[in-house]
């Protein structure tokens, strides 16, 4: 690569902060000293930033002093070579850091050409390049008067959503205490086996899908015919469709012939490795603008299982977050409890009950907890243990097993 455009960008940068350090600090953005090509420029920058933000004076002599390096004759020297100015400074700013994510594009694709076992490998791992490349900051940051624009406009849309602020849940009382699946919200839904964490993960799917957002259900534990039963047995209330006779199929043809027009997407067929997994989220979103993806569920998904089950699981906690925060989509992680919080009884989940943990409770937004008194009971409680920027509470629902049902009592909240 032709370094010489970029190392004028450089040049030029030190140059309008030695002209007008206010001026041409107020225009940078997120630039780090590293981003530089010429090292030494690099170091300069970093110098001088240091002295902005220590409130120094600064100038040719005082920068000449901290370095130790360069005389200040050099330094007058290469400043001479530019108009005094700091209008090029966003471009300059936007050329050094492109041209850092090019260096760090090149360096990744030689290591993942030496690295990667397969090409499927290969493919999740230059995704997470470019996503970590994407989130580099340049010159062109949102200012904060763009961000509370989106902000009044979010609250805006919440008047015309019911006071929602985020995309409404079937269940009216967890939209009054979390305000919705909000755009960057991962929220973790934890039960025991056999309590209904996948019917859960349907019922709510199934009516984003019916209310036309675009759903993806990501499936690691059962296959799309028997998640597709499962949804006819919702949209019907007809119960026991694995045992047919003519007047269910009637109901389950309907029911088909609906659930066809749904937005509705279900993925069956992915790996267990959670890269894999958030490359087809990607595509889902990029393909088909899918809105809410639902994952069923965590403890099947692996990462580096190279290091211990709890820290693997944290691995792959933090990377849905940050794939949530980057592509600003709800993600309902569906997980399962230890089976050793049984030994205390039935007694009702807590924190300490999600399985092989890691760093759930710092990663997700909103924990709900699904919880049954009795396991032939049909009656449900959903518990909203944690939500950040919300409240926490709980209201019953009853859970109808052969249809697949779970129907909130009422909307209040306890």
């Amino acid at each position: 690569m032709n370094n010489t455009p970029v190392k004028e960008s450089e040049e030029r940068l030190i140059s309008a902060i030695l002209f007008d350090a206010e001026s041409a600090t107020s225009r940078i953005g997120h630039l780090s000293p590293e981003m530089f090509s010429v090292t030494k420029y690099g170091t300069m920058y970093k110098t001088l930033m240091e002295m902005v933000d220590a409130g120094e004076q600064v100038d040719y002599i005082p920068l000449c002093e901290k370095l130790g390096w360069i005389k200040p004759s050099a330094l007058v020297d290469m400043v001479d070579r530019f108009i005094l100015t700091t209008d090029f400074v966003r471009t300059d700013v936007n050329i050094i850091t492109n041209a850092f994510r090019k260096r760090r594009m090149e360096d990744t694709f030689r290591k993942i050409m030496a690295d990667a076992s397969d090409s499927g490998d290969m493919l999740s791992l230059m995704q997470d390049e470019l996503d970590s490349l994407n989130d580099i900051g340049g010159a062109d940051e949102d200012s904060l008067s763009e961000q509370t624009d989106r902000w009044t406009k979010e609250l805006t849309e919440a008047l015309d959503n019911g006071g929602t602020t985020g995309i409404q849940s079937k269940f009216g009382a967890y939209n009054a205490m979390t305000g919705g699946f909000k755009h960057n919200h991962l929220v973790v839904v934890g039960a025991r086996p056999k309590v209904g964490k996948t019917t859960y993960g349907l019922n709510e799917a199934y009516d984003m899908a019916r209310r036309g957002i675009e759903t993806a259900i990501i499936s690691l534990e059962m296959g799309s015919d028997e998640l597709i039963t499962k949804l006819a047995g919702i949209d019907s209330n007809v119960k026991g469709l694995n045992f047919l006779d003519k007047e269910k199929l009637l109901h389950a043809v309907e029911a088909k012939r609906k659930i066809d027009k749904l937005p509705l997407h279900i993925v069956d067929n992915t790996s267990s490795d959670y890269r894999a997994i958030l490359n087809k989220c990607r595509q889902l979103i990029r393909k088909h603008n899918v809105k809410v993806i639902i994952i069923d569920y965590l403890q099947l998904m692996t990462g580096n299982q190279s290091v211990n089950r709890n820290n693997e699981i944290s691995e792959i906690t933090r990377a849905i977050k940050q794939f949530n925060r980057r592509y600003k989509t709800p993600i309902i992680l569906l997980s399962q409890l230890s089976r050793l919080s049984e030994r205390d009884g039935n007694r009702e989940p807590r924190f300490s009950d999600l399985r092989d943990s890691g760093s759930i409770e710092q990663d997700a937004n909103v924990i709900v907890f699904l919880h049954k008194d009795n396991e032939s009971d049909d009656m449900v409680k959903i518990i909203v243990a944690g939500a950040r920027g919300g409240s926490t509470g709980f209201f019953g629902c009853r859970f109808d097993k052969p249809a697949s049902r779970i129907d909130a009592l009422d909307n209040r909240c306890e």
